[in-house]
């Protein structure tokens, strides 16, 4: 079963890292284009500028360009020397390859798409091959998790003798408790640091992606950093999408066997019929007791009858 899962674990990376570099070749090209068109936009603001605002006062020239790049949320113009900057490109080979993940994945964070025609026709190509893939892949990885559980987890239940609620309560530990730990608090922990985000947004980012929400208004990994902690960081959140969607699923499915399994039904139709019973039960107490009253009401009608027949007679 290892060897299965391995075999198509690793079809499935090397399926998203052609997809990385096939997406960053196509998109790359196209952000450099758009980066030197605005560097031409720009040296072209900067010489209507100085054609028209070589007289006006430093400070209203300085003035106007500061609402200018605020007006464009980005910096069209600036007063210092003409040295360019870097540019921070979007599409980096790690970017791409986060893109690929999250699509196959179906969390779609939305912070970074294909802006040609070709790279949103390949999406379409990639997607309907890459999502089926991915979710064999994690139906296999939680099959793997499961196993391994469920040994560990019927070991101990063999060890020691358990009543059902107790049995149902080592059930949910079993299952939750340790998955909340590794996949959620622990990577919570680490991506607040490098993130600098509070825990709670760090806790709301992991529980989004994992569950395959994805708002994308929390996107971890994005921020430029040479530190080598910070790309070893970045490598750690790839796997720990895809193990941790990996268990999720394997939640899932015990979720759903438990819902079908015929222990489950037959608490549900015991307690159907105990809840039948009570119902039962309770209405007839309450047709005893208005029949009760009922025979009280005639017996007094009657009685008033009587002493009224009585007062006529005498």
């Amino acid at each position: 079963m290892i060897g299965r899962w391995f075999v198509g674990f690793a079809v499935f990376v090397g399926y998203l890292c052609l997809g990385a570099f096939v997406f960053y070749r196509i998109e790359r090209k196209e952000e450099e284009k758009r980066h030197y068109l605005e560097i031409l936009e720009r040296l072209e603001l900067k010489e209507l500028l100085a054609k028209h605002y070589a007289q006006v006062n430093a400070h209203v020239r300085k003035q106007f360009v500061q609402q200018l790049n605020a007006y464009c949320n980005k910096t069209v113009l600036d007063e210092g020397p003409d040295n360019e900057e870097v540019h921070q490109y979007q599409w980096t080979y790690y970017n791409a390859f986060f893109f690929a993940l999250t699509t196959l994945s179906t969390i779609g964070y939305g912070n970074l798409h294909p802006t040609s025609c070709t790279g949103r026709i390949l999406v379409l190509v990639y997607s309907l091959i890459g999502i089926p893939l991915n979710g064999i892949v994690l139906t296999q990885l939680g099959s793997f998790f499961e196993s391994r559980i469920l040994r560990a987890h019927y070991s101990y239940k063999t060890q020691r003798m358990m009543g059902p609620q107790l049995s149902l309560i080592l059930d949910i530990v079993t299952y939750l408790i340790p998955g909340i730990i590794v996949f959620i608090f622990i990577p919570s922990g680490i991506i607040s640091y490098f993130e600098d985000w509070t825990f709670d947004e760090s806790v709301y980012f992991t529980f989004v992606t994992l569950t395959t929400i994805g708002y994308g208004d929390y996107v971890a990994g994005q921020t430029v950093n040479t530190n080598i902690w910070y790309d070893a960081y970045k490598v750690f959140l790839v796997f720990w999408i895809m193990f941790g969607l990996g268990y999720l699923f394997m939640i899932l499915s015990f979720i759903s066997r438990a819902m079908r399994s015929k222990t489950l039904e037959h608490l549900f139709l015991e307690r159907l019929k105990q809840t039948h019973t009570k119902i039962w039960h309770q209405f007839t107490k309450d047709v005893v007791y208005i029949r009760r009253v009922l025979n009280e009401s005639y017996l007094l009608k009657f009685k008033v009858r009587l002493v009224i027949c009585i007062y006529y007679v005498r």
